[in-house]
């Protein structure tokens, strides 16, 4: 049994699985409640297993400061206490494929026009936070996926690649977290059980929003 928690985006999600698939998943607007949400939408699923979940999987980021620290914090906590392993992913890995040629960029939308963005040519990534025409530089000749939706046009025309890795649509509901578990147990199988280390940490491209107060 899995425990899926993902607070990266602008839907938290919680999930329970096995190697079969998922088998009971929560999801709802990720906002300023979420550190009092988050607990007990997972002990909503966990009422419907007899056992303990043997992993858990937490995608680390790119998103809001506040939500990933949430949710990675409570995902190490969860693991030390039931003394079973922690699997960080990041968001980027929920659009990759195995499939994909080099070069090829990952592109998540951001906040205030911003893109969070994972290059990959040769053997080679590198992370990027920043406007669009910027990244448009930096992704010449790139094929490009994720959730880059009204945008995509733009930036394969910037790029000079007009090549789509999928459709644009964010993936959201169980298919979300079917690919998480997926991933995260590939991850799994590549690390050894004895020597693993708590904890796993988010993924911090950019710096905290942190809104300065009004002056009296």
């Amino acid at each position: 049994m899995y425990l899926v928690i993902d607070t990266s985006g602008d839907k938290a999600l919680v999930a329970l699985g096995d190697s079969k698939g998922v088998i009971s998943f929560g999801e709802w607007p990720n906002g300023q409640d979420l550190s009092r949400k988050l607990q007990p939408e997972i002990d909503k699923l966990l009422r419907i297993s007899s056992h303990k979940p043997q992993t858990v999987f937490c995608v680390t980021g790119p998103g809001s400061f506040t939500s990933i620290r949430i949710g990675v914090a409570s995902a190490n906590a969860m693991a030390y206490a039931w003394q079973v392993p922690v699997v960080g992913l990041t968001r980027f890995e929920i659009y990759e494929s195995a499939d994909f040629d080099k070069p090829y960029v990952i592109l998540l939308e951001n906040i205030r026009d911003l893109f969070y963005a994972k290059i990959c040519r040769d053997e080679d990534c590198e992370y990027f936070v920043g406007e669009l025409s910027k990244l448009s530089e930096k992704a010449a000749g790139a094929a490009v996926g994720g959730e880059y939706l009204s945008s995509r046009k733009e930036i394969c025309e910037n790029s000079g690649q007009p090549s789509f890795l999928g459709d644009g649509k964010v993936i959201e509901n169980k298919e979300r977290a079917e690919i998480i578990l997926r991933s995260g147990e590939r991850i799994l199988k590549e690390l050894d059980p004895k020597n693993f280390i708590l904890p796993v940490t988010p993924l911090y491209i950019n710096r905290p929003n942190i809104t300065k107060p009004k002056k009296k």
